[in-house]
């Protein structure tokens, strides 16, 4: 099962200064699709797969419904704390974390493209994600659910695929992420950006359109832990 984020693509609700969500809506609306994938398809394996902010909500559902899930496959993904990252990246990381939720508060949602990044984005999520990356906690705005907690009870396999060159995601970004679980069964994969018969170097997008690039890892893995029948 596939979707749209809230007040992306076909999912019709719009972001404005009256219209705001965060990330623990996010995980609701997953749950929701969940809810909806285990009536149709019971007694199948439930495997979570989410690129860049898709993975953290990926992660943090996990943490919400505990071991309800047989693995976690996070694609160009990771957590926003600056840790992740060193040298100017880091520099920027902490600034922009700042910066973004006072944005996002003085406007009353987040104006991405006058800021060359993201888009237009609802103001808690911009102030989930920047304490996030001050703080490396996952304290949502609208709950008082201990997601943090959460996460370090569960116990997900994981795979984490990552792309050379990637600011936005970076590997040890994704180590943050994944050290906030228990888990004992980790993957890595580190892609090269320049792949044979590519004539672009992938980048944090543009490798979905190169599924090639990633869909044998992912066979692979889940093969490997008996989530899919070869």
């Amino acid at each position: 099962m596939v979707c749209d984020w809230r007040a992306h693509g076909s999912f019709q609700f719009k972001v404005g200064r009256k219209a705001d969500f965060g990330y623990h809506q996010m995980v609701e609306d997953v749950k929701e699709i969940i809810d909806v994938g285990d009536q149709l398809f019971a007694g199948t394996r439930r495997v979570l797969m989410g690129h860049s902010l898709g993975g953290q909500v990926s992660a943090l559902l996990i943490g919400r419904l505990n071991n309800h899930f047989d693995g976690l496959v996070m694609l160009a993904s990771g957590s926003i704390y600056h840790k992740g990252w060193s040298g100017l990246d880091w520099l920027g990381v902490r600034f922009i974390t700042y910066a973004f939720p006072v944005i996002a508060n003085l406007v009353g949602y987040f104006p991405g493209k006058y800021v060359a990044f993201a888009g237009k984005e609802a103001r808690s999520v911009i102030n989930d994600w920047g304490r996030c990356g001050r703080t490396g906690e996952f304290r949502l705005v609208g709950t008082d659910f201990d997601y943090d907690n959460g996460m370090k009870t569960a116990t997900p396999p994981v795979l984490a695929i990552t792309v050379e060159g990637d600011v936005f995601a970076t590997p040890n970004s994704s180590k943050q992420l994944i050290q906030k679980f228990s888990s004992k069964d980790v993957e890595m994969v580190h892609l090269a950006s320049k792949q044979e018969n590519i004539d672009k170097s992938l980048d944090h997008f543009n490798w979905a359109k190169y599924p090639q690039t990633v869909l044998p890892h992912i066979e692979a893995w889940m093969i490997q832990r008996k989530l899919v029948v070869n």
